[in-house]
């Protein structure tokens, strides 16, 4: 029996995932891996667009619970406590704490669900628990002209698994992870109610674990709520429809309700992070606590109709319901944020023999927010956004294709801030975006392609109340122009190689800056005028004989604030934060006997700065390595599978060697001390059983 089983194959084939020994004999070709992200359907091999693909086989064996776990091997992708950082850009851009409330400030990074857009509210929520996903790409790069909003550094991609029309499916996971007391319990069954025509498929997850930092109590003081479970509880339930009256048409109706307790993401106290104690505000020795509740609903109907072989229409609606609400302890808050949703996005697309193919949408969003800090502020928004979006693909010669296309976006937002103070303010925005993209794609054989490409992308601008003046000041919208050359390369089904080498420049890039008293409490959002990066990816994955898979990767990066206003020349030459001018992984499986599997994985990130520098530490001759640079780190994984039949179990460590791997970093200008940071999770030995009908 050929004990090869390999699925994994991105742009980053960074990650490698096991599959039963009798599945495949040879890792899946580039030209196999679909890119649903983009809204072409394109291979992997025709992308120019640097993506990492993840497939169900990484996630089977539930070692990689979330996000976090899952893309920290990809390159030049770096987590930390909120949305990655791509290629440098933070994936939450301004849009942290308070700031995501009063001025209204968009994520730089989307996460898409089956195409919904998961909201985005001052920190990650709702990625924990992964289960039954098809695959999870990761949009390296802006993603404007498909996704439009919050796209400017990337997007995540996630595609979930659809009913079963011809047979009974049914699958059962549980696992415990040491360090968190972490539960899982997962379940999936889906049926055709008639066969190959009407099929529905219902999945629930819960997880359930601690906090693994510890919370510190004054002396005689105590939370009104236990600060260390965290739960999550997704249900989903799908019912699609291909009736046979009706040649090619395609009807999905999805309802996901989702559930998540408690918060994960606290910086811990100095100076030595590695005891692991949340960290204080000021006068107090209390850890930070919160009692948290994200509530979310999400409703899509996704309609397709396969006109003729050359035609075919999209429809995609949705609505969105979701609540952030938190009660903070000792520096006592009461916050909360609805926020509700509903998006119409349709596609005409074609495509012919002769290479001319492209497709032609139309995109329209609204969204209603009220938000509220009890006793200190409260508002709501209004927002929409309008769009029409498109590209075609020309074949100008037997081995070269150009693919051009853009979106037209016109977005609104009023938004009403009141503070409690009195002082209040109105946010009101009115713009239209014109967001190209061009790229040659050539290929050299069938096994080589090259391209070259350009893509515009942009994130929001608005407004903000500025405590230290009390004034209201607007802060403009920032664009990207991005280029990239890519390669894509495969041998005879055995070595599969991509890379990307790119070029951001950045304009009106948005950053906390010091206001115009030069005073070191007056911060307010300001626009960069120039802000530039560089550098590459490559990954490799080699099948080296029928029974040992090699991975590597590696992202190199280069970032600098070129230009600056009178008033910020400190930025000048500053690096953008999460930024590593270095991250790498190799990863290793090996089919010890038919059914049992072993996995080994290693990745590497170089020391980076997690905050820009504010003016007056500059004036005082501090610089932006003193205070914000982490140290560079390894951390290792490792996992052993024994899959027979309908059966596998897992064992796995995380963090094998229980290191303290800085993500964060905040120093004492005074004393060089660690005031707060953030590390990597400790070391955690977990398992897991699944059964699959």
């Amino acid at each position: 029996m050929n004990k090869l089983a390999f699925c994994m194959v991105p742009v980053a084939l960074a990650v490698s995932a096991a599959v039963s020994a009798d599945e495949k004999e040879q890792i899946t070709s580039i030209e196999n891996i679909v890119v649903y992200g983009e809204k072409a359907g394109r291979s992997l091999k025709d992308t120019t667009t640097s993506v990492a693909v993840i497939t169900s086989e990484e996630l089977a064996n539930g070692q990689s619970d979330s996000y976090v776990d899952i893309l920290s091997d990809i390159a030049n992708v770096v987590f930390s406590d909120s949305l990655p950082s791509i290629r440098g850009v933070k994936g939450e851009g301004i849009a942290i704490g308070s700031y995501s409330f009063t001025s209204g400030a968009k994520a730089r990074v989307a996460v898409l669900t089956d195409g919904v857009a998961e909201p985005f509210v001052a920190t990650l929520t709702g990625d924990l628990g992964l289960w039954d996903v098809q695959q999870i790409e990761v949009l390296r790069g802006p993603q404007s002209s498909n996704s439009g909003r919050n796209s400017m550094g990337g997007s995540i991609y996630v595609t979930t698994n659809t009913p079963s029309m011809d047979k009974l499916e049914a699958s059962v996971r549980a696992g415990y992870a040491n360090k968190m007391q972490s539960k899982e319990l997962s379940a999936m069954v889906s049926a055709p109610i008639i066969e190959n025509e009407l099929a529905y498929r219902f999945t629930v997850q819960n997880v359930d674990r601690e906090h693994h930092s510890h919370f510190q109590l004054a002396e005689g003081d105590s939370y009104s709520f236990d600060p260390k479970p965290i739960e999550l509880t997704r249900i989903n339930a799908k019912l699609q429809w291909t009736p046979s009256q009706v040649d090619g048409l395609d009807m999905l109706l999805s309802y996901v309700d989702s559930q998540e307790e408690g918060f994960r993401y606290w910086g811990l106290g100095g100076p030595d992070l590695s005891k692991r104690i949340i960290s204080s505000p000021r006068n107090t020795d209390t850890s930070y606590a919160r009692d948290k509740e994200v509530n979310s609903e999400h409703t899509y109907l996704k309609t397709s109709y396969e006109i003729s072989d050359n035609f075919d229409i999209e429809l995609l609606v949705s609505d969105v319901d979701y609540s952030y609400e938190f009660h903070q302890y000792p520096l006592v808050w009461h916050v909360r944020m609805d926020d509700e949703s509903q998006t119409v996005d349709g596609k005409f697309s074609f495509a012919f023999d002769d290479g001319l193919s492209g497709h032609f949408g139309v995109y329209k969003y609204d969204r209603e927010q009220a938000f509220f800090n009890k006793g200190i502020y409260e508002g709501d928004d209004e927002s929409s956004s309008d769009a029409i979006y498109g590209e075609v693909t020309v074949s100008v010669s037997e081995q070269g294709q150009v693919i051009a296309g853009g979106r037209i976006e016109k977005e609104k937002q009023h938004r009403e801030f009141r503070a409690a103070s009195g002082a209040s303010f109105i946010i009101a925005n009115d713009e239209t975006l014109y967001l190209p993209k061009i790229a040659y794609l050539h290929t050299v054989d069938e096994e080589l392609t090259l391209g070259l490409s350009f893509r515009k992308g942009y994130n929001s601008g608005g407004g903000d109340f500025n405590w230290a003046s009390a004034s209201v000041y607007s802060y403009e919208p920032e664009y990207v122009n991005t280029y990239e050359f890519s390669v894509r390369k495969s041998w005879d089904d055995v070595l599969n190689l991509a890379a990307n080498i790119f070029y951001n420049d950045y304009s009106g890039y948005q950053v906390f800056a010091t206001g115009d008293s030069g005073q070191q409490w007056d911060t307010v959002i300001h626009n960069v005028e120039d802000v530039k990066s560089y550098g590459f990816e490559a990954e490799l994955t080699y099948a080296v004989t029928d029974s040992l898979t090699l991975s590597g990767s590696f992202g190199s990066l280069e970032t600098s604030i070129e230009k600056a206003n009178s008033n910020n020349q400190h930025l000048l030459s500053q690096e953008l934060p999460m930024a590593p001018s270095a991250t790498a992984s190799i990863g290793a499986d090996y089919w010890l006997t038919d059914n049992v599997q072993l996995s080994l994985n290693t990745r590497y990130t170089s020391a980076y700065q997690s905050k820009i520098l504010r003016k007056h530490f500059a004036e005082a001759q501090i610089s932006q390595s003193d205070l914000y640079q982490t140290d560079s780190y390894t951390e290792t994984r490792f996992s052993v599978a024994y899959i027979a039949d309908n059966w596998r179990a897992d064992a796995y460590v995380n963090n094998a060697f229980d290191q303290d791997n800085e993500t964060a970093m905040d120093r004492s200008p005074m004393t060089g001390e660690i005031v707060t940071g953030q590390l990597t999770e400790p070391r955690t030995v977990g398992f897991s059983v699944t059964y699959n009908l």
